[in-house]
């Protein structure tokens, strides 16, 4: 079950009464913004969308003349819709419910073998971690590292940009990224759908950890700005930022998406990112969080469909 929409009653109805009349199942739910319109079926996904936008366009069109009933208006309510329903393929041709969020849960068990794996990096120089920082390095007698620069990704070990994400450097940071992973990416996967997700991840990552390896370890110290980066690093902080960033823009320019994040997330993600430049919490990937936020920001804009970009409501 996907949502298509947030509207007016009057509005809904209409839109939902001739859906009905094309076969295309609806359900009707009132939520804080008006009334959410869900299609049923999710091979009508895209049809009712097209209906939405001729809908729109024309809505005192003859056609659009069938005003559906409310919960309660001769129709039993339905079921309020699980948490994140959108996209939601339950049982379908007699097959078992899919969980709509398996590339979530997929990613989820790859930070956790490869934590498993690593022994959560607390040795730099493990091969399993090695062969998943953005460039293999070494620590010296004096413990200062040394890499001959991204040497493994003009060679053809370009997986390097991507995998730092898995990569978690710490029991902390792997509960607190993979407790973002689910809620970001189980939102995104079932609004967007998990091709969307994927594409965000391979998208976000590849910026972000670039700009970490560049520039990670910049700081404010004494008044004066120290630009430095690094090959240490690891950890899906910056993909989950690009995440929110993607949601929020999102969430805002389409709110019947149902995208829409918790009101405090992004003052919270703003603060973090303050207090890994001012080096409050020390050893933040703040290379990788603000590029991974400003790329999921103008992506969240650039994958609004054309001519759309507008609110809902």
């Amino acid at each position: 079950m996907r949502q298509i929409a947030t509207l007016p009653e009057a509005e809904a109805r209409t839109l939902a009464g001739h859906l009905h009349a094309l076969r295309i199942e609806t359900r009707l739910i009132s939520d804080a913004d008006g009334w959410a319109v869900w299609v049923c079926d999710e091979d009508r996904v895209a049809q009712a969308r097209q209906e939405l936008e001729e809908f729109r366009h024309n809505p005192t069109d003859p056609r659009f003349r069938r005003p559906a009933p409310l919960p309660g208006e001769g129709e039993e309510a339905p079921s309020p819709p699980a948490p994140l329903p959108t996209g939601e393929r339950g049982e379908k041709r007699g097959g078992p419910a899919a969980d709509p969020r398996r590339l979530t849960v997929a990613l989820i068990t790859i930070c956790v073998a490869v934590a498993v794996a690593s022994n959560l990096g607390q040795q730099p120089t493990d091969p399993v971690a090695q062969a998943l920082y953005i460039t293999p390095f070494e620590l010296t007698e004096d413990n200062r590292i040394q890499w001959n620069s991204l040497a493994a990704v003009t060679r053809g070990e370009v997986w390097r940009l991507v995998t730092p994400a898995f990569l978690h450097l710490g029991l902390v940071p792997l509960l607190l990224n993979l407790l973002g992973l689910l809620y970001l990416g189980g939102l995104i996967e079932t609004r967007r759908g998990p091709g969307m997700l994927l594409l965000l991840v391979l998208v976000i990552a590849v910026p972000a950890h670039l700009a970490e390896y560049y520039l990670g370890r910049t700081h404010v110290t004494g008044g004066r700005l120290v630009i430095a980066g690094s090959p240490w690093f690891g950890g899906m902080s910056g993909v989950l930022y690009g995440l929110a960033g993607y949601a929020w823009i999102q969430g805002a320019r389409r709110p019947g998406w149902g995208l829409t994040l918790p009101p405090g997330l992004m003052p919270l993600l703003i603060l973090g990112l303050l207090a890994g430049f001012t080096q409050t919490v020390p050893r933040l990937a703040n290379g990788a969080h603000l590029t991974g936020l400003l790329v999921g920001l103008a992506l969240g804009e650039l994958t609004l469909p054309r001519g759309r970009r507008t609110r809902t409501r």
